[in-house]
């Protein structure tokens, strides 16, 4: 979300035009448009219409124009096992009980490991990308590696982590594999492509008592459940001679029916059983090919689609297929419900085409985010090229994708706007990874080897105090105070990652730490060892990445440090999780990297390394510096928690290195801002609450009614005190001129989102929502404060138009936004929503009207959403009455009073920054749903 205008809800401008002959957006149903375009913004699809009428509505865009192709919504592959491709071709010809009991299963658990997973997932996902599927479910062990693939490809995934009774290679037991796949949950909350699903593998796999904890916690959790359900007449003749019911009546008897719940093969189905799933509204993912090539049966897709249900399309593994070719699997969907209904005219391609995209959207629960193309839609599309040999000639565009060539025709894949597929060659990795390396280290390195021979070229100037590594040598007493201060080092192993010639290392050994040091630069690690034994001190070495380290030794240490490190290698992200797979329960992790802006560049690199020469030249590349918001997210993707963000400054003449937060106090803070921001030093003098400078250091904060009053003074005090501010309004140039006061007056990192309130809806916000969490991956704070006045007449006479006009900004749209921005919140350790109500909310007065009523609904809101998530403790809910304030709502509600009769809005500040820091104010804080007044509020 760099610059100014990343995102904008009301879609007047946009990065790419993409025009072809055909458009088939899927919704509205059976609509080909000619000659239409595509237009994208960010994410997001901002515009479709005529190729020249948007041409020439956005001149500025770039222009893709796709002469010869179909343009649609990517597909969604609803089931599938992905790291299976691995296993393609294994166990032909073979029913499921013996093709699962004598191949596969023994095969898995030979070949299971990380490793294997993230090969197989690669090789899938490209298979899919080049064949038109931008989303797929996925059910398959070790799902936290098929999250990585995904995240770092771009693709959209649901991820159902497998639950089964017994052991297997991801976890002990069914409730080891829910913790396990919870804690996943919680790491990917926020991440805008992928989600998790419950995954119980199927109801044989799991006691009564698991199954129905699962259906519990499906509901409780609000996950979506995907489970294997009347594969074959078997399984179900099973289930009746054990139970005295079906399977889907047995799930329907525990709660585990209903629209979350996504039945996978469902070849038997009873008429008791279609009315169970139709009644309930259960989704059904169908799975043709892998059912036929396993003579398991087939699903009765048109009964099915008849009693309303729907029906989506799921190619299983490759090793049951063999193909992940969506396009292929409604083409047999089709083939099988003619042949089975004996009618031609059974599941045209129109019906197919709807089952492999919005219908498998409807099936997961993201139908309003993808499965067609509509305006504020993601932008996940393909394009089909109708030159190529399997779709030539073309009549008629439905039946040419569904029963012509179309999965091996694929020009273009794109998924949230981003091209992954282009000119038919996979841009998102290698389309075939090498499968037949057998040592295991090449596939945990995380290692850029210019790094390594860089820093081997040094090895022998580690221990020079006054040489090349000068600067280690003065920081390192700092740090090993740090480190030594808020971890107990005799209490566990300790282990220093990324640990050179071993400074930091043998500092903490020198404290009796258990300590090992790990580094993938061999010649350093010799000069460690030499000075370790010179020295008499016991360490122990290890040459290898702190992947590989994750492998053998997983929650074994106590105290973890990786400290200059993170920017040297290729994924620090990896090196992030690595950390935090290796630290024990309870265990402390100590990171530290360089800030990525001007000043560590004008420092670290033109003023250390070019003019002071105080480290070799190209110690350091600026690219690779990492924000703290940056780091902050891989530490919390990673399950860990933020305890404490210091920053560290270094005096090359003096030599002293001093860690902890910029000693900068309130006063030379207000003298800094002097006459950049006249109103807030005057008003600081009377605050009631003297933030510390940076107290919003590291949090995101969005904003509503920002450019101007209480909403701009609270953007430009919030950046002032560190935040990432999110600027949301409806006047462009009013928020241009907040902007550009905080970027020029501050180094947080605002950005503008022009939005009228009164026009916005769900497919708005989630377009926010994906913006905010590909960018910052957590909101700290939301400042509900837009609002709308309307006439000050008596509701006999108040105009029905304009009561929901206020109503649409005052009420609709801030539960819209809390609602869609709601995991966003909770992913925060300490997130505040301040709703900015007024008196006449509290104490009803004749003539206020709608804005009166709108604010009775605030107060109300507040309340009910702090009642729902105090138990939590995340998330603390306020509603704040600023009273008279200067304000042009004010000035329009009394156009007779004196304005400089009344407080400013910035004298009103240090309520809000108080509420916004949170536990960081070192307060006692205000119960969460407090109903508080600007002018009276107490400092606790």
């Amino acid at each position: 979300m760099s610059g100014k205008y990343r995102y904008t809800p009301s879609m007047k401008s946009c990065d790419l035009i993409i025009s072809a002959p055909w458009v088939l957006p899927v919704a509205p149903e059976n609509t080909a448009l000619t000659d239409h375009s595509v237009a994208i913004s960010g994410s997001r699809i901002g515009d479709i219409g005529p190729t020249d009428t948007l041409l020439q509505k956005y001149p500025d865009a770039q222009h893709l124009a796709l002469d010869h192709h179909i343009l649609l919504p990517g597909l969604i592959n609803t089931h599938c096992h992905s790291a299976m491709t691995l296993l393609r071709g294994a166990g032909e010809d073979q029913p499921l009980k013996a093709w699962l009991e004598e191949t596969i299963w023994p095969l898995e658990a030979a070949v299971m490991n990380d490793n294997y997973v993230t090969l197989g997932t690669q090789l899938a996902v490209a298979e899919m990308l080049l064949s038109g599927t931008t989303t797929f479910s996925d059910m398959y062990f070790l799902p936290e590696k098929v999250a990585e693939v995904c995240v770092d490809i771009g693709i959209r995934a649901q991820l159902a982590f497998p639950i089964i009774e017994f052991a297997n290679a991801w976890s002990k037991n069914a409730d080891d594999a829910l913790d396990k796949g919870l804690a996943l949950h919680e790491q990917l909350k926020g991440n805008g492509l992928v989600h998790v699903a419950l995954g119980p593998h199927s109801g044989y796999s799991l006691s009564a008592s698991e199954l129905e904890h699962v259906a519990r916690v499906g509901l409780d959790q609000n996950l979506p459940i995907q489970m294997h359900i009347h594969e074959t007449a078997q399984e179900v003749a099973d289930a009746h001679q054990l139970m005295g019911q079906s399977w889907i009546e047995r799930c329907a008897d525990i709660g585990m029916l209903g629209p979350h719940v996504q039945a996978v093969h469902m070849t038997q189905i009873s008429d008791t059983d279609l009315k169970l799933v139709a009644d309930t509204n259960t989704r059904i993912v169908h799975c043709p090919t892998s059912n036929l090539k396993l003579a398991s049966g087939y699903c009765p897709t048109t009964e099915l689609r008849h009693a309303g249900v729907t029906v989506s399309l799921g190619t299983d593994g490759a090793a049951s297929n063999n193909r992940l070719n969506l396009f292929a699997e409604a083409r047999m969907a089709s083939l099988l419900a003619k042949h089975t209904n004996q009618n031609a005219a059974a599941a045209n391609a129109q019906d197919m085409l709807h089952m492999a995209t919005l219908g498998g959207a409807r099936a997961l629960g993201i139908a309003d985010v993808t499965g067609s193309l509509e305006v504020g839609k993601a932008a996940d599309l393909i394009a089909v090229d109708i030159n190529s040999l399997g779709m030539l000639p073309m009549y008629n565009p439905f039946a040419a994708l569904i029963h012509g060539d179309a999965g091996n025709a694929i020009s273009h894949t794109y998924v949230a706007g981003k091209a992954l597929v282009k000119d038919g060659a996979d841009l998102a990795l290698y389309t075939s990874p090498d499968l037949t390396d057998s040592d295991p280290m090449s596939e945990n390195e995380n290692v850029d080897r210019d790094e390594i021979e860089k820093f081997d070229a040094l090895a022998h100037r580690w221990w020079d105090p006054n040489g090349d590594f000068k600067p280690l040598h003065d920081i390192n007493p700092s740090r090993v105070q740090y480190i030594s201060e808020r971890s107990d080092l005799q209490s566990g192993p300790v282990v220093d990652i990324g640990c050179g010639g071993g400074i930091l290392t043998e500092s903490l050994a020198n404290l009796g730490a258990d300590v090992t040091g790990v580094d993938m630069a061999g010649k350093a690690l010799s000069v460690a060892r030499l000075h370790a034994l010179e020295s008499g001190v016991d360490v122990t070495y290890i040459e290898g990445t702190a992947e590989a380290l994750a492998q053998t030794h997983a929650e074994h240490f106590h105290t973890v440090t990786c400290l200059e490190m993170l920017e040297h290698v290729t994924s620090y992200a990896s090196t992030v999780a690595a950390c935090a797979a290796v630290t024990q329960p309870g265990g402390n992790v100590f990171f530290s990297t360089i800030n990525r802006n001007p000043k560590a560049y004008a420092l670290l690199i033109l003023g250390a390394e070019y003019v002071l020469n105080l480290l070799p030249r190209g110690t350091h590349e600026y690219a690779k510096f990492i924000k703290p918001s940056e780091l902050s997210s891989a530490i919390r993707a990673a399950g860990l928690e933020v305890v404490d963000i210091s920053g560290m400054s270094y005096n090359p003449f003096t030599r002293a290195c001093n860690i902890g937060r910029d000693k900068l106090d309130m006063n030379e803070l207000l003298d800094k801002l002097g006459a950049s921001y006249p109103a807030l030093v005057a008003a600081a003098a009377s605050w009631r609450y003297q933030p510390e400078p940076e107290i919003l250091a590291g949090c995101n904060i969005l904003v509503t009614g920002a450019g101007a009053g209480i909403g701009a003074a609270a953007a430009k005090c919030f950046a002032c005190y560190g935040a990432n501010v999110i600027l949301l309004g409806r006047s462009r140039n009013h928020l241009e001129s907040v902007f550009d006061w905080i970027e020029t007056h501050t180094n947080t990192q605002p950005v503008i989102v022009p939005c009228d309130l009164e026009q916005l809806d769900a497919s708005a916000t989630h377009a926010l929502h994906s913006a905010i969490s590909e960018t910052y991956g957590v909101l700290h704070g939301l400042l509900h404060n837009a609002s709308r006045l309307g006439p000050k007449v008596p509701l006999a006479h108040y105009p029905i138009e304009e009561w929901l006009r206020v109503m649409q900004t005052n009420v609709n749209a801030p539960f819209i936004l809390t609602h869609t921005l709601f995991d966003l919140l909770d992913a925060a350790d300490d997130a505040c929503v301040i709703n900015t109500s007024s008196s006449v909310g509290r104490q009803g007065r004749a003539y206020w009207g709608a804005y009166a009523v709108s604010k009775f609904a605030t107060e109300g809101f507040s309340q009910v959403l702090a009642d729902e998530t105090e138990s939590a403790g995340r998330i603390r809910v306020y509603s704040v009455n600023p009273g008279g304030t200067r304000t042009a709502m004010r000035k329009a509600a009394y156009p007779l009073e004196d304005p400089a009769s009344l407080p400013s809005p910035e004298q009103h500040m240090d309520l809000y920054l108080y509420l916004m820091a949170g536990r960081r104010s070192g307060k006692t804080l205000p119960d969460t749903g407090a109903q508080l007044d600007a002018r009276t509020w107490k400092c606790q």
